[in-house]
């Protein structure tokens, strides 16, 4: 918002300034939507070539800048969403 109110005055117009709030949150969401869906690949990729969990999560802090906790929370979310779709198959 900041960077947008640099060029726009939003003092006379709280509408505008309600919709740029929104807009900008849908891109945030979009974004991390985007992220998510790379780890998950990222993910899927190490697995398949049996990379060990700890050398994935290593890269998983390195490529994404994610911390530790981070990094092993999506490891073990999409290692556990990889099992249950192995065991529908």
């Amino acid at each position: 918002m900041e960077v947008v109110s640099d060029y726009i005055d939003f003092s006379q117009n709280r509408e505008l300034r309600e919709e740029v709030k929104k807009v900008m949150g849908i891109g945030q969401i979009m974004l991390e939507t985007g992220i998510e869906q790379g780890i998950e690949v990222f993910f899927l990729d190490n697995e398949e070539e049996g990379i060990p969990r700890e050398r994935v999560i290593e890269k998983l802090q390195r490529r994404f800048k994610l911390t530790e906790d981070r990094a092993v929370y999506y490891y073990d979310r999409f290692a556990s969403r990889d099992k249950l779709l192995c065991k529908m198959e």
